[in-house]
């Protein structure tokens, strides 16, 4: 196995982990009135967001050859395969969901953690979408991986 594709299976937990944490915590914040919830969430939402960055130029890295990736080492698909089929269902929601994430995490920072009432009920839902769709997209990854494409 390539570098690139020990460093992206590495990098993608980051992500993953973070956002539903902070996902978790925002909710538990709004639950259990907990500020310290919240800002524990800020946190792990930043940190997630800014780690979709590795994951997903790593991704992009190795399936298009960009670190000297052979064709010989592309063993994770064929061409015209399910699998192919699920590695670009893995790429396009990969890039929605981390561009996402980063747009998400910067309006949280320009309103400098302040947001209340109903844009911050907005926002929570957005991040509850972008978590989801993290998740589904190290899903994807994982059966890329092992090849198990459900058939």
């Amino acid at each position: 196995m390539a570098l690139w594709q020990h460093f992206h299976g590495a990098s993608t937990h980051f992500p993953i982990v973070l956002l539903l944490l902070a996902v978790g915590f925002d909710l538990g914040a709004l639950v259990f009135k907990k500020e310290s919830w919240r800002t524990v969430a800020f946190w792990c939402f930043l940190v997630g967001a800014l780690f979709t960055l590795p994951s997903v130029l790593s991704g992009l890295s190795g399936a298009n050859g960009w670190l000297g990736v052979t064709e010989k080492e592309k063993w994770f698909v064929e061409a015209g395969s399910k699998g192919e089929q699920i590695l670009l269902r893995h790429r396009n929601l990969a890039l929605i969901t981390g561009g996402s994430a980063l747009a998400l995490a910067l309006w949280r920072v320009l309103n400098k953690d302040k947001m209340r009432g109903g844009v911050f009920y907005l926002w929570l839902a957005l991040a509850i979408a972008v978590a989801g769709g993290i998740g589904l997209v190290g899903f994807l990854g994982g059966a890329i991986t092992h090849g198990d494409y459900g058939g």
